[in-house]
């Protein structure tokens, strides 16, 4: 009896195993195109000038992701689709997409473009600026490389181990649950990261943690924050941080250093042994007391 115990928990650790790298790859490709996506949203707000609108919660049907906002705007298709388009080629979410603008209530379309990668591309000419109202962003992938690579390669899942995979994991999550229950409960590993007064900056998984609150951090941020704490109590003059957080990028504009100080200090603002500090005409410092 204990063997074939032994051997049905093996079988189950072996089918996890086989659907480990199909779901996390999934899950992996819709994080990466959530987070690209709500870039294009922040990269637009910050084109516009404006710090302090949200990009809500995105949501999805299929391929097709709806980016929304909390205020109303203006916009120039053409800096739009500039904007949108390099953040897309930057990011890799999609080779061939569909890009629309639509009213809020009405649904209605009032600009759009095709993107393929041969030549049947539908790119609208310039066009005048749209007037203030609120719009949605609807962004469709249509392929994109690994879609590609998938199609083009000889090997491919059938049905049957498809369905292996899905009965594989509630099958595991139950015999582990089943395993922790004989092993006891495994101690809980405190939180790692960077001691910031009563926070913890977690760069790895971008967030500032203190107990059970949990502060989401944007790339960047973490990034600005990391070259900040390694000069700490030393003043870090603005070209070494833009040198630091934006290299070669080409998508510094204006004063976002600006806006993403402003941003930290916001996060920051309900600790009072953290500050950072503008030393005027040379950079900025962060201060630990």
């Amino acid at each position: 009896m204990l063997l074939k115990s032994r051997c049905f928990f093996l079988l189950l650790v072996c089918s996890f195993f086989m659907s480990l790298p199909t779901f996390a790859e999934h899950l992996g490709d819709e994080q990466h195109r959530t987070v690209s996506l709500r870039l294009i949203g922040h990269e637009f707000l910050l084109s516009l000038g404006d710090t302090t609108s949200r990009v809500l919660p995105l949501s999805n049907q299929g391929n097709s992701y709806v980016i929304e906002f909390s205020n109303e705007f203006s916009f120039v298709p053409d800096d739009l689709f500039a904007i949108s388009d390099s953040v897309v080629r930057s990011t890799g979410i999609a080779d061939e997409y569909i890009f629309e603008v639509q009213e809020c209530e009405s649904g209605l379309v009032v600009h759009s473009w095709e993107l393929r990668r041969n030549d049947n591309s539908l790119l609208p000419c310039k066009s005048r600026v749209q007037p203030k109202g609120c719009y949605q962003f609807v962004f469709t992938i249509l392929s994109t490389h690994r879609m590609h690579d998938t199609e083009n390669s000889s090997f491919s899942i059938t049905p049957f181990w498809k369905m292996l995979i899905y009965l594989a994991l509630p099958l595991f999550f139950l015999a582990a649950l089943l395993f922790k229950r004989v092993q006891g409960k495994k101690k809980v590993s405190p939180e790692k990261g960077i001691p910031l007064g009563s926070f913890l900056f977690d760069e790895a998984r971008m967030m500032l943690i203190r107990g059970d609150e949990h502060i989401e951090l944007t790339g960047k941020e973490c990034m600005l924050l990391k070259a900040l704490h390694n000069a700490r109590n030393t003043t870090l003059e603005r070209d070494e941080i833009l040198s630091a957080v934006w290299g070669d990028d080409g998508d510094y504009v204006g004063r976002t250093l600006d806006v993403f100080i402003s941003k930290l200090r916001k996060k920051l603002e309900s600790e009072p042994k953290v500050k950072i500090l503008n030393v005027r005409g040379v950079g900025y410092k962060l201060v630990l007391s």
